[in-house]
């Protein structure tokens, strides 16, 4: 696919060759087509060219630009060329004119003005003649300036081609571009690139360059020898741009190849893509620089023709007296005109080949866009084999959750059933503890015994849910592949931070944990903690809930508790101070109260909560109102209340019975009379104070 770049090239010298300087006698290089015909329909491009026709190609243009080189180099030295010519003939009549003109001026000032006069008659038609000299001189210097350029372009082409020769002999080390670290998270899709129309090579408002800035991203290699692209022959495989993960999946494995080959695919149609952009951009250099080399030729027939124009007009109208000076504007004159035909055959071959260049530069640019839209939907190809191998590396894919749920789902199910089983287990192996404590424990009643055991497997359970759950939870972490080593020091590190920050709750544990171990109270117990006194509802390992005799439920943080009264720890005392009047007999009212008590203890309902006959304390007070007697009942926990009730309900019903007087709250006042006062005086004395 080079030939064509490099018949381009090689056109471009030759035009540049024969037409800066003069034609050689032989006249310019034999016409020939420049490149194959190319069928402007259904063009097929050619494959990708292989190392020996890119050496060979690259062999023929550093051959061929060192002829054209050599070939331009020769001219530029050699004396009888036409910059020579032009310039010692401007730099002759530069000379004359100046004298002329020094020659009038000193004439005149000699005094000679008859002389002056007719020598400044002759100045016009010098004049004219150096005008022409000149402008033919400004020619040559711009042709001379083109023929330096194209042999600097010819230096560069011949360096970049030897380098590319050395790298494909092997004489080179190639240039690698080290490949990007491989991606290992799934990345999403790229968006589809804009779809662009290819552009019309007949419209001149259109930009005839498609964009090529996504070609360029993707890193592919270019044409040899240009800045910033990468030599082909050398070119490094595709860097992928999806993520690799190794995977024993057949469908990712799949996937990855389908991706693999579609990219290297486009991998080799962006490659001659570069060649076919390539070749349109040398192709319009060098149409570039022939309509540049027709323009001076254009410029240098204008000028002969004038300087042909001159010459006649002078040897017709005026010619020169001196036969010498005829013969040599007469050979000045054939001159002239031999460089005019010169330069309209120039400029007319230089035509025909534009049109040439033109027809090669349309067919470039429909392959070129051949190749441009073959691209374009090899890209979307890309695209879509990418999206089908992320969709297939998607962890949350519906195959994918599938197969994940194939390979773990048993080993999870089996976790989360042994955590039931177990947790269950838990809660059934609490209720034999309670029946284990109630059988073997030796404090209080049977009630007694089940309350603390309530409590204790209650915490129990707590703790062991904490525990199950916990570990539970690790094991399923571990078992869908989270690194449980990095977890438990984070949990460790929490846990001494917690220790250090929140104090107070450490101290509600251990001080519940204390509490629970010394057996200071139990689920439905009554205590008084501080001044709240209700009944035990709940008991954690950081906190105790009361519930007082108005309903209102009180949590008691356990590292806030400084002492507990527990009312019903073991058994209890129902308390009686009985009061009567002090004209009663105490040992009968005693005796009563013993009777009542023995009473009360045979119940058939309340007798069972009574553990011990009545305890007599006797007189306690002597009040104000009446004598108190004190007396106890030992009961069960819980039940001193119900039996004080019913016994001092008793209590009075049998005093009401005896006539017993229980007394109630008064005051006696004794008056002392001074003696020859008498109490119906003082009567008197106060009724008329009152009525006054």
């Amino acid at each position: 696919m080079l030939s064509y770049c490099y018949a381009a090239i090689r056109t471009a010298c030759l035009l540049v060759s024969g037409a800066s300087l003069q034609v050689p006698a032989d006249g310019p290089p034999p016409a020939g087509p420049l490149v194959a015909p190319m069928p402007m329909n259904g063009i097929q491009p050619k494959g990708p060219e292989t190392d020996a026709e890119k050496i060979a190609n690259a062999q023929d243009s550093i051959k061929q630009a060192t002829l054209a080189l050599e070939k331009i180099q020769k001219r530029l030295d050699d004396p009888e060329g036409e910059y020579t010519k032009a310039e010692a003939d401007f730099g002759g009549l530069n000379v004359k004119l100046k004298e002329a003109e020094a020659m009038v001026v000193k004439l005149r000032k000699d005094g000679k003005e008859a002389e002056a006069k007719a020598l400044e008659a002759t100045l016009p038609a010098l004049q004219a003649d150096w005008q022409l000299a000149k402008e033919r001189f400004d020619i040559a210097i711009r042709q001379k300036k083109a023929s330096l350029e194209a042999i600097e372009a010819l230096k560069q082409r011949i360096a970049s081609d030897q380098q590319l020769l050395n790298r494909l002999e092997g004489k080179e080390p190639p240039k690698t571009t080290p490949a990007p670290p491989t991606v290992v998270t799934p990345a999403p899709a790229p968006a589809p690139p804009m779809p662009v129309a290819p552009p019309d090579p007949n419209d001149k408002n259109t930009k005839t360059t498609p964009d090529f800035s996504g070609l360029a991203k993707s890193g592919v290699p270019g044409m040899p020898g240009l800045p910033g692209t990468t030599d082909p022959g050398t070119a490094h495989a595709p860097v992928p741009s999806a993520p690799i993960l190794e995977d024993a999946d057949p469908v990712v494995r799949q996937a990855r190849a389908l991706w693999e080959q579609r990219k290297a695919e486009l991998h080799e149609i962006e490659e001659r893509l570069r060649v076919a952009e390539e070749r349109v951009r040398v192709m319009e250099n060098s149409i570039q620089t022939a309509q540049k080399i027709l323009a001076l030729d254009r410029e240098s027939v204008v000028q002969a023709e004038k300087s042909a124009a001159r010459l006649s007009e002078t040897l017709r109208s005026d010619p020169p007296a001196e036969m010498g000076e005829r013969d040599a504007m007469a050979q000045k004159l054939m001159e002239t005109e031999e460089r005019l035909h010169g330069s309209r055959d120039r400029a007319k071959r230089i035509t025909d080949r534009l049109d040439e260049f033109n027809v090669t530069l349309a067919e470039l640019k429909a392959e070129r866009d051949v190749i441009f839209r073959e691209a374009e939907a090899k890209r979307a190809q890309v695209e879509e084999a990418e999206a089908a191998l992320n969709t297939a590396q998607n962890p949350m894919a519906p195959r994918k959750i599938m197969q994940w749920l194939g390979e773990k789902g048993p080993r999870l199910l089996l976790i989360i059933v042994g955590m039931v089983l177990v947790h269950l287990g838990v809660r059934q192996f609490s209720r034999h503890i309670v029946r284990f404590i109630t059988r073997h424990s030796d404090r209080g009643s049977k009630e007694d015994r089940e309350n603390r055991a309530n409590t204790l497997v209650g915490v129990f359970r707590y703790v062991a849910g904490l525990g199950v759950f916990g570990g539970g939870i690790v094991m399923l972490l571990d078992e869908v592949g989270v690194p449980i080593v990095p977890l438990m020091g984070g949990a460790a590190v929490l846990g001494l931070a917690v220790a250090f920050g929140a104090q107070n709750l450490i101290r509600d544990y251990f001080t519940g944990f204390m509490m629970l171990m010394e057996d200071q109270y139990s689920v439905n117990d009554v205590v008084r903690i501080g001044s709240i006194a209700g009944l035990v509802e709940q008991i954690s390992l950081r906190m105790t809930v009361l519930r007082d005799l108005e309903g209102v439920r009180h949590f008691i943080p356990h590292g806030t508790i400084t002492s507990v009264s527990n009312l019903t720890h073991g058994w209890s005392r129902a308390l009686f101070d009985i009061s009567v009047a002090y004209k009663e007999n105490v040992d009968r009212v005693i005796e009563v109260l013993m009777q009542l008590g023995r009473e009360m203890r045979l119940d058939p309902v309340l007798g069972k909560h009574i553990l011990d006959n009545p305890e007599m304390l006797g007189v306690d007070a002597l009040g104000d109102s009446g004598v108190i007697v004190r007396f106890l009942l030992k009961t069960r926990p819980l039940k001193q209340w119900p039996i004080k009730r019913e016994m001092l309900r008793r209590i009075k019903n049998r005093f009401d019975e005896l006539g017993i007087e229980i007394p109630f709250p008064h005051r006696t006042v004794y008056h002392h009379f001074s003696e020859g006062n008498s109490s119906s005086s003082l009567l008197g004395d106060l009724n008329n104070r009152s009525v006054a």
